[in-house]
């Protein structure tokens, strides 16, 4: 792509982004302030709990290493490379990830709750914003997805936050769906809760949460006449899938079991069961049976979603989700059947699975084989540029544009309960990677969004005092991709920077729109958008 063309789609970039702004955010953004010079260090990445030198040149990982950060993590950067190091290695690392509270946490983590604090009010206080106009169900839900984004941009504890995105879509919950506002900061806790734990326990209370009950319409069961919505969606999509053959009889079975379960919606908003809106009656669903006298049955449906949850139907259906996730589009059924086996003989446990994709050679030698969503592109290209955001002073600042910035639905958007696609061809288009290319120009750039927000200039990502065009990409290679240049990827930065290998580069001659298309061409490579 020339020069030229790439000024083009920037432009057009803008136009699109302007206009989309001004529907979700209506007030004109404030003139930002003038961005303060960022100092010139070999830091690399989000901020940390403890500073760490680098050297240069910058050490590289091994495919292992970057593999690990890139799959089981939210992405390589070369400060998470260091921590991983001084672990002792990947393995070392990865068992520390499995124990989030033993990892440190990045200030900015801290900092993004407090920018986001009002989502642990209760659901009353949010019902009741909505209704005075302080602040909408929707404006609610979109600043979930904001505080998702950065928790996904900052956190150091990134294998819960992959895990956090890999069951946020087996249970998914559309935050387009305004009357789950109330519950879906409290549901996003349960997800992360049980992310290393027992599937069996995430199944119940997931199933089980005020969220859940209103966005499968749970809520609106009667005696007599119980909604099917989450009857069926518990057994096709959280659990043993259709693969297990269920029939229709079934399902209104399912849905008998869960009546009971709803909200106080429009008074308390609390949860609550209703022994007055369960359907009696025997159940009977593949292999659980019950005679589900009792008005109370929520015994029966605590012992029916255990039963679900240890089905081996189940544990196939988990199995097979997880591997396309970690580890490509067409696991091996072998693969498969160890997780399931291993799902099953430690009691549903996800941290065993997560051991098992670790250690499994149809793992370590898939590097390559998955494609990064253009939020998880988004994600990655943030970390290794050093994107520093800050707390949002209104419209238009990074914390709540960004969500705009990556190309794909905002985050937990999807809408549809079947969760946002798992395999490669949702996001292997032409017009998919056109896109990214200009996200990656304006990241590298800091073109958008630019208000509460510090991008690294161009001369901070120059390590020495001068040092050829060729070495200067090599340096590039290895801070964001995690690899040493090659002829291709040095060919790539000279044709669309026009900068010959062998000119000689400093700080005062490495302008920052030269930074922008170098962004362009190296992070929209396979070596980035792939891992």
């Amino acid at each position: 792509m020339s020069v030229v063309e790439g000024r083009l789609r920037r432009r057009r970039n803008k136009r699109r982004r302007r206009r989309r702004h001004a529907i979700v955010r209506p007030t004109p953004p404030q003139t930002p302030p003038p961005a303060t010079p960022p100092t010139t260090t070999p830091y690399v990445g989000p901020p940390l709990a403890e500073p760490i030198t680098l050297s240069y040149p910058l050490v590289l990982p091994d495919g292992k290493a970057r593999l690990f950060l890139n799959r089981l993590g939210t992405g390589y950067t070369p400060v998470s490379m260091a921590r991983m190091t001084a672990l002792g290695g990947p393995d070392q690392w990865f068992e520390a990830q499995l124990a989030p509270d033993s990892v440190p946490e990045s200030p900015k983590a801290a900092e993004i709750d407090n920018w986001f604090s009002h989502l642990k009010h209760s659901p009353a206080q949010i019902a009741s914003d909505h209704k005075n106009s302080v602040r909408k169900y929707w404006e609610h839900n979109f600043d979930l997805a904001n505080w998702m984004l950065m928790r996904r941009i900052y956190s150091e504890r990134i294998v819960l936050e992959q895990m956090a995105t890999f069951l946020g879509n087996i249970l998914h919950i559309s935050s387009q769906e305004d009357s789950t506002a109330p519950y879906r900061f409290d549901y996003e806790q349960t997800i992360r809760k049980h992310a290393f734990g027992r599937f069996e326990d995430l199944l119940i209370e997931a199933s089980l949460h005020p969220a859940m009950r209103m966005y499968l319409d749970n809520r609106l069961s009667v005696k007599g006449k119980p909604n099917e919505n989450q009857g069926r969606e518990l057994l096709e999509l959280h659990s043993v899938s259709r693969t297990a053959a269920y029939t229709e009889a079934m399902v209104l079975d399912s849905a008998k079991i869960l009546s009971g379960y709803t909200v106080d919606w429009g008074k308390t908003y609390n949860a609550y069961y209703d022994p007055n809106k369960h359907t009696t009656g025997p159940v009977s669903v593949l292999g659980f049976s019950d005679p589900n006298g009792s008005a109370d049955g929520q015994n029966v449906a605590i012992r029916y979603l255990k039963y679900l949850a240890n089905h081996p139907s189940t544990a196939q259906t988990l199995a097979r989700r997880m591997a396309t996730f970690f580890v490509s589009d067409q696991p091996s059924n072998q693969l498969i059947n160890l997780l399931a086996a291993t799902y099953s003989s430690s009691g549903t446990s996800l941290k065993a699975m997560l051991r098992n994709i670790a250690s499994s050679p149809e793992f370590l030698n898939s590097e390559g084989s998955k494609v990064r969503s253009p939020a998880a592109d988004f994600i990655a290209a943030a970390r290794v540029l050093g994107t520093d955001a800050k707390a949002p002073t209104g419209d238009g600042a990074y914390a709540y544009s960004a969500q705009w910035a990556h190309g794909e639905l905002p985050l937990g958007y999807w809408p549809r309960p079947d969760g946002a696609p798992l395999r490669n061809d949702a996001w292997a288009s032409p017009g998919r990677v056109l896109r990214s290319c200009g996200v990656h120009q304006d990241q590298a750039g800091g073109y958008w969004p630019t208000k509460d927000v510090t991008y690294r200039k161009a001369s901070s990502w120059v390590p020495t005092a001068s040092l050829t065009f060729q070495d200067l990409v090599d340096h590039l290679c290895r801070a964001w991709l995690g690899r040493a240049s090659t002829p291709r990827l040095l060919t790539i930065a000279t044709e669309v920077t026009k900068i010959p290998a062998s000119r000689m580069m400093t700080t005062s001659n490495f302008p920052d729109w030269q930074l922008a298309y170098l962004g362009q061409a190296l992070l929209s490579t396979p070596e980035h958008m792939t891992t």
